[in-house]
């Protein structure tokens, strides 16, 4: 049988994690990257999961920002050692995301080798400047914590000066610029072109320092540029809600979502997060994997 992997970028809750290692059994195999910055208790915690479980390796090489570019660094890395284990299909996901759909089902999916990611072309109607100015412009999300309103706001006095100085890095004129949501499912196929993208276009990878959300853009562009485009599906097959919901953005969910989550093509729930999704997983458990 073709190997399958989860792909999962994390920084808090493991305990969430080992509940979707256990509930997508030994079909799978997961690679973990923890956030470097992360509690030493909570980095413990994924590594004790590579120790309890055969089939999950954790890594913390990178300390991600949200927003910066040790984001796509750490994708690229587990998108790495799973080619590396010869699996045939990968679904990245958080640490944050639970599944709605059962084992079996998945994998059936992951057999038939469609492939789904979220893509747009620039420019973004919705997003300032159309979506360039995350990329012309460098935003420092590496170096300051743009969660935070003291770095939120030296982020944004660089980028201020830059426009002011009317300064723009130049974008690549070769390729047509797309962009959308971080998390896909992807055959081996389509990783390997990327990944073999990205190592022959040094200058084109540079671009994406101290860019904004290059996840968003990475995989899309490199994709939605090659001969794979007519084998994707404009779908990332995510359940989230897109809205600013008990002081987070998109929103914890929770038992209010229950019947849209079984109602849903989507293969994994975000975002989840204890104690206010206990409920919610607890009822997917029962109608989804039977437990």
């Amino acid at each position: 049988m073709m190997k399958q992997g989860i792909l999962v970028t994390a920084f808090k809750e493991p305990e969430w994690l080992e509940r979707v290692i256990i509930r997508l059994s030994g079909e799978f195999s997961f690679f973990i990257h923890v956030d470097a910055k992360s509690s030493r208790e909570v980095r413990e915690g994924f590594h004790a999961l590579a120790c309890k479980y055969e089939n999950v390796a954790v890594f913390s090489n990178y300390k991600v920002n949200w927003g910066g570019n040790n984001h796509l660094k750490a994708i690229l890395l587990l998108v790495e050692k799973a080619l590396e284990s010869g699996t045939g299909y990968c679904h990245l996901i958080t640490g944050q995301d639970y599944p709605i759909k059962s084992s079996d089902f998945l994998i059936g999916e992951g057999l038939k080798g469609v492939n789904y990611l979220h893509s747009l072309p620039l420019p973004r109607d919705d997003w300032k400047d159309g979506g360039y100015d995350r990329l012309v412009y460098y935003n420092f999300f590496d170096l300051f914590d743009g969660r935070t309103r003291w770095g939120r706001r030296m982020i944004h006095y660089l980028v201020g000066i830059q426009r002011i100085l009317s300064y723009k890095r130049g974008i690549p004129a070769n390729l047509k610029l797309f962009c959308g949501n971080t998390y896909w499912s992807l055959d081996r196929e389509c990783l390997e072109y990327a990944m073999g993208y990205a190592a022959a276009h040094p200058a084109f990878m540079k671009q994406f320092n101290h860019s904004f959300c290059s996840e968003e853009f990475f995989f899309q562009t490199v994709l939605m540029n090659s001969p794979f485009k007519e084998k994707i599906v404009n779908d990332d097959r995510r359940f989230i809600v897109w809205e600013f919901r008990d002081g987070s953005n998109p929103a914890n969910l929770d038992q209010r979502d229950v019947e849209q989550v079984l109602a849903s093509p989507a293969y994994f729930m975000r975002k989840i997060s204890y104690p206010e999704s206990a409920s919610l997983v607890d009822a997917v458990d029962h109608m989804v994997h039977g437990r």
